[in-house]
């Protein structure tokens, strides 16, 4: 796999407990850090495709002669935030 660097500026405090800890720890640290990232971003695409559709509601509106989708209140979350 190939992988890029990217400078993270911890608190002092949360660096030097990670310093203190044996390497595996570190290590698992590192990690844990990267998955929460992956994490975030995939929520955020998950989001974006919300927004998206909230963007397009007014030209949505014009195909069915201005009225908003009929399900536009019981699954406005599905519009914002993405299908579950």
């Amino acid at each position: 796999m190939n992988t890029s660097t990217v400078k993270l500026d911890l608190p002092e405090t949360i660096y030097q407990l990670l310093e203190r800890q044996p390497l595996q720890v570190r290590e698992m640290a590192i990690q844990h850090a990267v998955d929460a990232i992956a994490s975030y971003l995939e929520q955020e695409a998950k989001l974006a495709v919300g927004r998206e559709m909230l963007l397009r509601l007014p030209q949505e509106a014009q195909k069915y002669a201005d009225a908003p989708p009929s399900d536009l209140a019981s699954n406005h979350d599905d519009y914002l935030y993405g299908a579950k």
